[in-house]
């Protein structure tokens, strides 16, 4: 059965706006849910018109496209010959004395940084070693009891081992020719301000300041003589000095340092001299360092807790060597001194003067620096009172003062 169309009365009476299609074009919708309603009729879309062709048989759109002006034609691209630069030669920095083009402050970063990466990975390594032997000797133990054997006095006993990573950072440093400087340094060393301050000897040396880790003169040796710019000079010569309380004939008064020689002293025990000491190495570099009137750098070490060695040191400028003498010490051994004198127009001092680190409460009188009265009282306190005087040199009582 088929169903007639139903208009929406909204249309009703309405002319459409695309004629009505024949009936067998009319297309009617509906769905099995509301085939009692009626629906709008959709009819079929009309082909577009074709357009009619002109005189002379072409389309007029297309005539129109050919009246335009023709579009201007882009050249092809061809690439650009350019002249081949050279690559400039790299500028050194004012400071850079090793022509790298980097700064003697980033050197010294990066020397810095990749001895620390050293550090921290062989503090690793030495520990497992450490403890690996501490087990070893245990296990020896334990089987020595277990046997029934009891060491005697003159067996040996095992010694526990050390654990020294910055010694083998600067090996490996050495190894890998990472050292800022490979050879001493004579003066300042540029990257390296006076106020600069290090955690241990070992920095000092992979950035050639202070080249030994243990002795406190560092000098320039016999090799350096064959050398032009030091043709003039008496070798060994002393470059750089650290003082941190070894010695307890030191005297520091800042800008004024009684710098004692090495050697002699007891560096295991309580730090006291127990020997005379020899006129060569660095007690010989310094009394030709006065000779020739080359510059000393000086670094002060200190006691500090932060600090992964229990001291920091301080670089404190240049100075000079302006007398030395022989003389018996505290402890009655011949010591070789020298005095230096800090140069003039450097930034201020940030330290403190060194004193003996075993010096802070000594157990004789006798031991006092510069004494040179032992009891002022003349015996009339039951607790003598000394009297020093580490100003003078050689050290004088106070002149005009009597007992009464």
């Amino acid at each position: 059965m088929e169903v007639a169309p139903v208009p929406d009365p909204l249309f009703v009476g309405a002319t459409p706006l695309i004629p009505a299609p024949p009936e067998s074009e009319l297309v009617l919708r509906r769905s099995a849910r509301c085939l009692g309603r009626p629906r709008l009729p959709v009819y079929a879309e009309p082909e577009e018109p074709k357009q009619s062709a002109g005189r002379r048989g072409r389309p007029k759109k297309k005539r129109d496209e050919e009246n335009q002006d023709p579009a201007p034609q882009v050249a092809a691209k061809v690439p650009r010959k350019t002249a081949k630069v050279e690559p400039k030669e790299r500028k050194p920095m004012p400071d850079d004395a090793l022509g790298t083009g980097k700064s003697a402050k980033l050197r010294v970063k990066e020397t810095l940084r990749a001895f620390n990466s050293h550090y921290l990975h062989l503090v690793q390594e030495e520990q497992k070693r450490a403890q690996a032997v501490i087990q070893e000797i245990a296990a020896k133990g334990a089987a020595k009891n277990k046997d029934g054997k009891k060491g005697g006095e003159g067996e040996a006993k095992e010694k526990r081992p050390s654990k020294r990573p910055d010694l083998k950072a600067i090996t490996k440093m050495q190894e890998n020719n990472s050292f800022l400087y490979t050879e001493k340094v004579l003066g300042p060393i540029p990257g390296i301000d006076v106020g600069d301050q290090f955690y241990s000897r070992a920095e000092m040396v992979v950035l050639g300041i202070h080249s030994h880790w243990l002795n406190g003169i560092d000098y320039m040796g016999m090799k350096y003589q064959e050398k032009k710019e030091y043709e003039n000079f008496t070798f060994p010569m002393a470059t750089c000095i650290v003082m941190s309380g070894i010695y307890e004939d030191d005297l520091d008064k800042a800008d004024e340092i009684i710098y004692t020689g090495q050697g002699g002293n007891d560096l295991l025990g309580n730090h006291r001299q127990i020997g005379s000491q020899q006129l060569n190495r660095g007690n010989l570099a310094l009394k030709n360092s006065k000779d020739n009137g080359n510059l000393i750098r000086v670094i002060r070490g200190h006691v500090a807790k932060n600090s992964y060695t229990g001291k920091i040191y301080t670089y404190d400028g240049l100075y000079k060597v302006v007398d030395d003498w022989v003389q018996k010490g505290v402890q009655g051994h011949v010591v070789y001194k020298y005095k230096l004198k800090r140069l003039e127009g450097q930034p201020s001092l940030t330290t403190t003067e060194v004193r003996f680190t075993r010096a802070e409460a000594p157990r004789k009188i006798s031991e006092l620096p510069g004494l040179v009265c032992d009891d002022i009282s003349g015996g009339q306190e039951n607790i003598p009172i000394p009297a020093t005087n580490v100003v003078d040199d050689p050290p004088v009582p106070p002149s005009g003062i009597t007992n009464s």
